[in-house]
């Protein structure tokens, strides 16, 4: 069965694993018992779309970029935050015009902190 945190993909010169975020030799044990498993590796789409791909799940991203994750997949489970959020951003873009992911990602985690039950 696939799953995005325990899964490889070959890029024809090794494979990448996201359980333990590096790349591995064809020869690696870890690799050749889960291809033993009936497991198969899936083509590599190369770094950026690898990242896109797997970040939602938390693979290759730092501690920040993972602590920001779990704030937002935290957040958006309260749909009264999810509206005072909503407020924020429409102020913001009225103000600026335009909102950068880094932006949204932190007026998450403001609003995350300022609630505790969050």
């Amino acid at each position: 069965m696939y799953s995005p945190t325990d899964h490889y993909w070959d890029n024809g010169a090794d494979v990448f694993s996201s359980a333990r975020q590096a790349r591995v030799p064809y020869s690696d044990p870890a690799y050749t018992a889960w291809l033993a498993a009936g497991n198969t590796a899936t083509r590599d789409p190369g770094n950026a779309d690898l990242r896109d791909l797997l970040s939602p799940y938390g693979v290759g991203l730092s501690p920040a970029e993972t602590a920001k994750l779990a704030t937002i997949n935290a957040f958006v489970q309260r749909p009264d935050l999810v509206v005072r959020l909503l407020a924020r951003l429409l102020r913001r873009l009225r103000a600026n015009g335009t909102i950068t992911a880094g932006q949204l990602a932190d007026l998450l985690a403001t609003d995350a902190q300022s609630d505790p039950s969050a």
